[in-house]
């Protein structure tokens, strides 16, 4: 089911804009899509969560950049990254 949820999510993103007005609402997908697919694919999980960080953070969104933030050191910590 994770899987089937992340593809929809994948799907998601590839109708939003990269920047501007949908970036808050990217950065809260790319969160959500890097937590369901933190174990089938990590690495690609990490470098979701980094992005999210970035657009959350560039945008003022603070609560999505927090959360992203701390998954993005949770996956890191899991999967043996330094």
């Amino acid at each position: 089911a994770w899987l089937t949820s992340a593809a929809r999510f994948e799907a998601a993103l590839s109708l939003m804009p990269l920047e501007g007005a949908g970036a808050r609402r990217r950065a809260a997908v790319l969160t959500y899509l890097a937590w369901l697919r933190r174990y089938a694919d990590p690495q690609t999980a990490i470098v979701s969560l980094d992005e999210a960080c970035k657009l959350a953070t560039s945008d003022g969104d603070h609560g999505v950049a927090a959360i992203a933030s701390l998954f993005y050191g949770l996956c890191r910590c899991y999967f043996g990254c330094r």
